[in-house]
């Protein structure tokens, strides 16, 4: 038989502490960095969300009416009445007074009858935010020699469809029928 000499323990190099956690230090830095860019990259390069939600605005339906206009005599009871703030009820009273503008009421409902429908209704530049309900609700108007109201939703039909009705010099008229918040109904006016 053969002897072998008994094993002898060999001593290896001792590593340093820093050479064993630097593969799983590096895994650590490149994926925050990774996370980081991706992150930068979300958040630089999204679309605008003013945009994303409303769909592309299309021609205003068209209609028109006729209405009654308020006396000068009735001109202030009816602005104090109104929404307008202070400033703008004097300046429409002073384009009241030069001839350049003129008030009429326009009542306008919900034919579907269900309240909380709001609303849009812009003449002569100024706009009027309006809580539709199923009784007429009366809206004043100022308006200017071009005569045009333009009626926009703010909150998506409850029904299928928007279907508003106005109060008229001639009586009870259906505007056209908006199904979404991209439309519009441009009312062209004649104030006698």
């Amino acid at each position: 038989m053969t002897t072998h000499p008994p094993p002898q323990p060999e001593l290896q190099k001792p590593r340093a502490q820093h050479t064993a956690n630097t593969g799983l230090l590096t895994l650590c830095l490149a994926s925050i960095f990774a996370l980081g860019g991706g992150f930068y990259a979300y958040t630089q390069h999204q679309p605008s969300t003013e945009h994303t939600h409303t769909a592309p605005q299309r021609p205003p339906l068209q209609a028109a009416t006729q209405l009654s206009m308020l006396s000068m005599d009735q001109a202030p009871k009816a602005l104090e009445q109104s929404p307008f703030d202070p400033a703008t009820r004097s300046k429409i009273m002073a384009a009241l007074q030069r001839g350049d503008m003129r008030l009429a009421q326009l009542p306008l409902l919900d034919n579907a009858g269900t309240p909380g429908q709001i609303i849009d209704v812009t003449s002569a530049g100024i706009t009027q935010r309006i809580i539709l309900s199923g009784t007429f609700q009366p809206i004043l108007l100022p308006i200017t020699t071009a005569g045009a109201v333009t009626i926009t939703p703010i909150t998506p039909p409850h029904n299928a469809l928007l279907s508003i009705i106005a109060m008229t010099a001639l009586g009870p008229q259906a505007l056209p029928s908006l199904t979404g918040l991209n439309q519009a109904i441009e009312l062209g006016v004649i104030v006698q």
